[in-house]
C-alpha cells in the first residue's frame, strides 16, 4: 500500500483492496474517529523544568503538544447476513509543532472472532491468496503506515520526524468484553501477539521503503527482562542474509533490519549522557537540522526528555511512581530560594529524581514491573521514520556510527550546525507552532470517549453472543452517525458520513474452481511431503514469575 494520498479512511479502504482467501463473500464497513485536537502536557511533563535553576525556566517553555484520539473500527457483514464488528483499533496521536515531529501511540487492538473465515487449504491457493495477510494486519499496517508516512500531517510539510510506539501485552479482551468466550476468537499467547506486531509493522516498513526510499527508518523492539539471546526462543532473530521468498513474510522482517534494544540509549559502549542512536521528538539531529525550542532543560538526555509518557502506559506509570518518590521525607535536594511556587518546587524535584535515574537502568528495572514479570513476556516497539533534509540521502545511514541503528540518522556532532531556533517569534518558521486542523467530523475528545466506552467497552456488551453483537453493532452505528450528522456539511444528506467517516468494502470468496485446484495440489502431494513441509512448532519457554 503507497501513500496515494487521501485520508486515513482512504488508507484503510484501500488495504483491503486485494485478494483475500476467504470462504464466504461479503462486504467489511471501515470507520476512522478523530477527536479534536487538544493541547496536553503529559507527553513530557517535565521536559522544561530545570533541575536546579528555578528562574530558568518557565510555563511557556513546556512543549506545545496536541493529542488526538483516534478509533478505528470494522465490521463485517456476509451476504444475506447481519453486520457484527469484528475489530477495533485505539490510538493517540500527538503533534509537536515546534519540534516538527509526531508521534502515535498505539493503545489497543482487539477482535470479536466474527471476521470472515479463511479457506482450510491456503497453503495451496495461488500466491496471491497465499501471501494475503488477514484483515486485521492489513488494517493495523495501514493504519501505522498513513501516520508514518507523515500522510496525517500532509498539510503540516515541517512535520519531519515521526515516531510509531507500541507496547505489545496479550491479554484475552481489550475493547470487547467477553468476546474471548466466541469460539471462533483467537487469543494469542504473549510470544505470538510479539511476533505478529513485530511482522505488522514490518509489513508497514516494507511501505515506506516503497513509497519514500530517502526516508531514514530506525526499527527497535525489546522484551523488558530478557537479553537479546533470551529474547530469541520469543521472537528468533533474523540474519541479514536470510534466505526468504520475496514478499514473504521472512523477507519482510529481514529487510525492517531491527535492532533488538531501546532507541534512547547507546549501546555501543558510548557514555550514559552520550546523544541516542536516533532521532526523538525531542532531541533533533544534525540530519535534520533543526533544534527544538525552549530552554537548556529540554536538551538534556533525561528520562523528562527522551522517554514520553502515554495513556494507560506502563512505562509512564513507572515514570510517574519515580516522580511521586521524590516528595518522600529526605529525598529532596537543595533548595530552590525564595519567590519559587510550591509547584515548582515540586516539578523540580521530581525532575531531579528523572535525571538522576539513568535511562539504562530505567529499561532494566522494567523487567521487574508487574505488567512485564508476571509470566507473561511484553514487546515494547519503536519505529522512527525521518525525512532527509536537502542534500541529503538515506544512503547516509551507510556511513552512521558504530552502534547506531539501521537507517537511523547518526548523533549530531556538530555544534555549530545551522538551527532555527533564534528565529524571531513573527518569523515564518513561527507558524510551525500552529495546532493541526481538526479532522472532518471529529468529535470533541469526551465525547469520542464515551462512544467507545458506551457502546464497546462496558461490560454489559456481550460479544460473544452472536445475536447481541448484531445489536451491539447496529447501536455503535445509530450513535455515531448522531454524533457526527450535525458535523458534517451536507447533513441533510441520506448517509453524510460516507466517505468522510466510514466506507464499506466488498469482498470476494476464493472461486471454487481455485479452491478445487488448491485441494487436488494438496492431495497430490501426499501425506509424506506434507509432514515434510509442515511448520515447526517449538515449544514456548516456561518463565517464572519474578518475585
Amino acid at each position: 500500500m503507497r501513500d496515494d494520498g487521501g485520508s486515513l479512511l482512504d488508507a484503510c479502504t484501500r488495504a483491503l483492496h486485494r485478494a483475500f482467501p476467504l470462504e464466504d463473500a461479503g462486504r467489511v464497513r471501515i470507520d476512522t474517529l478523530f477527536s479534536r485536537p487538544r493541547t496536553v502536557r503529559s507527553l513530557y511533563p517535565l521536559a522544561h523544568i530545570h533541575p536546579t535553576d528555578a528562574h530558568a525556566s518557565k510555563a511557556s517553555d513546556a512543549p506545545t503538544v496536541y493529542q488526538e484520539h483516534v478509533v478505528v473500527t470494522a465490521s463485517w457483514t456476509p451476504d444475506g447476513g447481519e453486520a457484527r464488528m469484528m475489530y477495533a483499533l485505539e490510538s493517540y496521536v500527538y503533534t509537536l509543532p515546534a519540534c516538527g515531529a509526531g508521534l502515535l501511540y498505539v493503545s489497543k487492538l482487539d477482535s470479536t472472532g466474527y471476521a470472515p473465515r479463511a479457506v482450510a487449504e491456503r497453503a495451496a491457493l495461488p500466491d496471491t491468496y497465499r501471501d494475503a495477510p488477514s484483515l486485521a494486519t492489513a488494517l493495523t499496517s495501514a493504519a501505522v503506515t498513513y501516520f508514518a508516512s507523515r500522510a496525517h500531517w500532509r498539510a503540516s510539510p515541517h512535520i519531519t520526524h515521526v515516531s510509531v510506539h507500541v507496547l505489545a501485552r496479550a491479554q484475552a479482551a481489550y475493547l470487547f468484553p467477553s468476546s474471548p468466550e466466541h469460539p471462533a476468537k483467537r487469543v494469542l499467547s504473549d510470544a505470538a501477539l510479539i511476533r505478529w506486531w513485530q511482522a505488522c509493522l514490518s509489513e508497514s516498513i516494507t511501505h515506506l521503503h516503497a513509497a519514500q526510499p530517502t526516508d531514514l527508518v530506525a526499527a527497535y523492539y525489546v522484551i523488558p527482562g530478557y537479553s537479546r539471546l533470551d529474547a530469541h526462543p520469543i521472537v528468533p532473530l533474523v540474519a541479514p542474509d536470510a534466505t526468504h521468498a520475496p514478499g514473504s513474510r521472512g523477507a519482510k522482517v529481514r529487510d525492517a533490519r531491527w535492532t533488538y534494544g531501546e532507541p534512547y540509549t547507546r549501546n555501543d559502549g558510548a557514555a550514559a549522557d552520550a546523544p541516542p542512536p536516533t532521532s526523538l521528538p525531542l532531541h533533533a539531529h544534525a540530519s535534520e537540522r533543526r533544534c527544538i525550542h525552549g530552554n537548556d532543560a529540554q536538551h538534556a538526555y533525561s528520562l523528562a526528555t527522551l522517554v514520553p509518557v502515554f495513556p494507560d502506559d506502563p512505562k509512564g506509570r513507572f515514570i510517574n511512581e519515580l516522580c511521586a518518590s521524590a516528595h518522600e521525607p529526605g529525598k529532596r535536594t537543595g533548595e530552590p530560594g525564595a519567590g519559587v511556587s510550591s509547584a515548582h518546587r515540586d516539578a523540580m524535584a521530581e525532575r531531579q529524581t528523572l535525571d538522576r535515574t539513568g535511562v539504562r537502568w530505567f529499561w532494566e528495572s522494567m523487567g521487574f514491573r508487574q505488567e512485564c514479570s508476571s509470566g507473561n513476556a511484553v514487546g515494547v516497539f519503536f519505529v522512527g521514520v525521518t525525512r532527509p533534509h536537502d542534500g541529503e540521502t538515506a544512503n547516509a545511514a551507510d556511513a552512521r556510527p558504530e552502534g547506531t541503528a539501521a537507517g537511523a540518522a547518526a548523533p549530531a556532532t556538530d555544534a555549530s550546525a545551522p538551527t532555527d531556533a533564534s528565529a524571531p517569534a513573527d518569523a515564518p518558521g513561527a507558524s510551525r507552532r500552529a495546532p493541526p486542523a481538526a479532522q472532518p467530523g471529529a468529535l470533541p475528545h469526551t465525547m469520542l470517549e464515551d462512544l467507545v466506552v458506551k457502546y464497546l467497552l462496558q461490560d454489559s456488551c456481550r460479544w460473544a453472543d452472536a445475536a447481541e453483537a448484531v445489536h451491539l453493532t447496529r447501536h455503535f452505528y445509530e450513535a455515531l452517525d448522531r454524533a457526527t450528522r450535525r458535523r458534517l456539511t451536507g447533513e441533510s444528506a441520506p448517509d453524510p458520513g460516507q466517505g468522510v467517516l466510514w466506507a464499506t468494502v466488498p469482498l470476494s470468496a476464493v472461486p471454487p474452481a481455485v479452491r478445487a485446484a488448491g485441494k487436488r495440489a494438496a492431495d497430490a502431494h501426499g501425506p509424506s511431503d506434507a509432514a515434510a513441509n509442515a511448520p515447526v512448532r517449538v515449544l514456548s519457554v516456561k518463565r517464572k514469575r519474578r518475585s
